[in-house]
C-alpha cells in the first residue's frame, strides 16, 4: 500500500479530523510519532535486540491512558479460586503439557480469550473455525490468564503454555534486575524525560525494557525447544504485538518457520501494533504474512511487510454464524456496542438517550464480555435507566443485530460486523472514534456528539443502509483462510527459508 508519507514523520491522512476530540487524539498520535523519530528509537539496540518495537504498543497505550485519551480496559473476573488456578497449572503439566505436543504440520499460538457459544463450549472464535477446516495435523498452544483457561474448550489438540510462562515468571522474580550499559541507561532516562515533557505523564521505560529483555531470555529457549519437537511447517498467531508473542515470533524466525497472523480486530493508522508509516519505522519481529478480513484492511495502514504478504481472506467466525431463526423479527431497536475502555461514557450516553422525551425506540446496551462481571456496580445509571442490558447470555451480538435497525459505537470491531446486518451506524464522539473515521468519510456512519444529534439523525433516517461489506469481510472466508494457510505452507516448503528482507517469489492467491 502506498500513501503520502513523511520520511520520519506521521503518515498523512487525507481527511482532517472534524471534532475537537478527534483533533486532540490525532495530535497526541502525531506527537508520539515525532517522539520516536526525534530519538531514533527504531535503531535502538540492546544486545542486538531492537527494543523499541517490543515495547512500542505498551508505551503508547500507557501514554493514552495517562492523558485520558484512552480508558483502561476492564479485566475479566477470575472465574475461579486460587485452587482452581493451581489446578490449571497441574492440568497443564499432566494432560496438557506443551512439551508433549506431538508433531504437527501447523502450530497455533493462540490468545486465551474465548467465547461460550450455543453448544456450551468455549470457542476461540478467531482460530477454531479455521482449525476445524484444515486438512492436516494441528497443534494448539494457549497462554494462560489470571482466570485460568475456559473449559470445556472447543479447540482440539489443545496444550497450555502455563508451565513455561509461570516458570519464567518465577525465574524473573528471583533473578537480579537487568543491568543496563551506561549508554542504554542514559537513553532510557532521555526517553522518560521526553515523554514527561511532551505528554506530561510518567512512563517507567526502565521497567518495560527490563521486563521485555528478561522475558526474552527466559522464554525463547523453551519456545525453540517446542518448535524443534513439533517441527511445524507454519505457525499461526493472533495479536502479534503482545509481549510474549514477539518472543515466539523470534523463535520461529530463528528456525526458519514462517509465521501467519489472523486479524483479530480493528486495524487503523492509530494502532501502533500494525501501523509503521515511513521508511524509518519497521518491525523485525512481525509475522511473515497477515491474513486480513478484506481489502479494506489491506489498505488501512503501512504494514512492516510487503503488500503481497497482506492477504484479504475474510473472517471465518462471522461467516460461520448462520441466522439463529428463520426471518428474525426486526423492530425499531438501537444497539449500543460497549467496550471497557469507553464503557463509562457510552453507557451514560445510552441512559441519557433513554430519558429523552419523545424518543420511543427500544434501546439495548450490549456489554463487552469483560464488563459483565462488574455490571451493574460499574454503571449504576445504566441499571436505573429504561434500557435493556444484554450480557450475551440470552442473545448473541449477531442475534441483536438481526433484530435491530441501528447501532451506536466508538471504535469496536463489532461496529464493522453490524454493518454486515445493514444497521444505521452512529459513532459517539469519544477519544478513539477517529479510528473509524473512514466509515464517516464514506457516508456509511454518522458522527454524533450529543443525544440531540442522535435523535435528529434517527428521525430523518429510515430503513437500512445499502452498503457492500465485501471489502470489509470477504464472503468466502471458511474456504479462503484454510486455503491461504495451506498455500503458504506449500510455497514455503518448496521455496525454502524466507528472505531476510521479507521478499520472495511466493504467489499466494487464497481466493482462487
Amino acid at each position: 500500500m502506498n500513501r503520502d508519507i513523511a520520511p520520519d514523520g506521521p503518515m498523512a491522512d487525507p481527511t482532517e479530523p472534524q471534532s475537537p476530540t478527534e483533533r486532540t487524539f490525532r495530535s497526541a498520535h502525531e506527537a508520539f510519532l515525532e517522539l520516536e523519530a526525534d530519538l531514533d528509537l527504531f535503531n535502538w539496540l540492546i544486545d542486538d535486540v531492537p527494543v523499541w518495537e517490543r515495547i512500542r504498543f505498551d508505551v503508547n497505550k500507557r501514554i493514552l491512558e495517562a492523558t485520558g485519551l484512552l480508558g483502561a480496559a476492564h479485566e475479566r473476573g477470575s472465574n475461579g479460586s486460587t485452587g482452581a488456578a493451581v489446578g490449571d497449572i497441574l492440568r497443564s503439566i499432566s494432560t496438557h503439557n506443551p512439551y508433549f505436543t506431538p508433531d504437527a504440520d501447523v502450530l497455533f499460538f493462540t490468545h486465551p480469550r474465548r467465547k461460550r457459544l450455543d453448544d456450551g463450549k468455549w470457542w476461540n472464535v478467531r482460530c477454531d473455525p479455521v482449525i476445524e477446516r484444515l486438512g492436516c495435523d494441528i497443534a494448539v498452544l494457549e497462554s494462560g490468564r489470571e482466570h485460568g483457561h475456559r473449559r470445556p474448550a472447543r479447540t482440539h489438540q489443545l496444550r497450555y503454555l502455563d508451565p513455561i510462562e509461570r516458570l519464567a515468571d518465577l525465574r524473573r522474580r528471583f533473578a537480579a534486575d537487568w543491568e543496563f550499559a551506561t549508554r542504554d541507561a542514559e537513553r532510557i532516562e532521555r526517553l522518560e524525560a521526553a515523554i514527561r515533557e511532551r505528554f506530561e505523564v510518567d512512563v517507567d521505560i526502565d521497567e518495560m525494557v527490563a521486563h521485555s529483555l528478561s522475558s526474552r531470555r527466559q522464554l525463547r529457549p523453551s519456545y525453540e525447544a517446542i518448535l524443534e519437537r513439533v517441527d511445524p511447517d507454519v505457525v499461526v498467531v493472533t495479536v502479534s504485538y503482545g509481549r510474549e508473542r514477539a518472543i515466539q515470533i523470534e523463535a520461529c524466525k530463528r528456525q526458519a518457520v514462517p509465521v501467519v497472523e489472523l486479524q483479530h480486530g480493528v486495524i487503523d493508522p492509530y494502532h501502533v501494533g500494525y501501523s509503521f508509516p515511513g521508511p524509518s519505522r519497521r518491525k523485525w519481529m512481525f509475522p511473515d504474512y497477515l491474513l486480513v478480513y478484506g481489502s479494506f484492511w489491506r489498505d488501512a495502514v503501512e504494514y512492516p511487510i510487503p503488500d503481497e504478504r497482506v492477504l484479504p481472506v475474510g473472517y471465518p467466525f462471522i461467516e460461520s454464524q448462520q441466522p439463529t431463526s428463520e426471518g428474525a423479527v426486526e423492530r425499531e431497536q438501537i444497539v449500543f456496542v460497549s467496550q471497557g475502555t469507553i464503557g463509562e461514557q457510552l453507557s451514560q450516553f445510552a441512559a441519557e438517550l433513554a430519558d429523552e422525551p419523545g424518543f420511543e425506540t427500544d434501546i439495548v446496551y450490549k456489554l463487552h464480555p469483560a464488563e459483565v462481571a462488574r455490571y451493574p456496580e460499574s454503571y449504576p445509571w445504566l441499571a436505573a435507566a429504561d434500557v435493556e442490558v444484554a450480557d450475551g447470555s440470552d442473545q448473541s451480538l449477531y442475534e441483536l443485530f438481526e433484530a435491530s435497525t441501528a447501532q451506536v459505537g466508538v471504535y469496536s470491531t463489532a461496529v464493522y460486523e453490524g454493518l454486515r446486518f445493514g444497521l444505521r451506524t452512529y459513532l459517539f464522539d469519544l477519544p478513539g472514534s477517529i479510528k473509524l473515521r473512514a466509515l464517516v468519510d464514506e457516508d456509511v456512519a454518522t458522527p454524533v456528539a450529543s443525544v440531540t444529534d442522535l435523535v435528529d439523525a434517527e428521525r430523518s433516517a429510515r430503513g437500512t443502509i445499502p452498503f457492500d461489506t465485501s471489502r470489509i469481510f470477504e464472503p468466502t472466508a471458511l474456504e479462503a483462510v484454510p486455503r491461504a494457510i495451506e498455500q503458504i505452507r506449500t510455497a514455503e516448503a518448496s521455496n525454502g527459508a524466507i528472505d531476510s528482507d521479507g521478499s520472495d517469489d511466493t504467489d499466494i492467491d487464497p481466493t482462487a
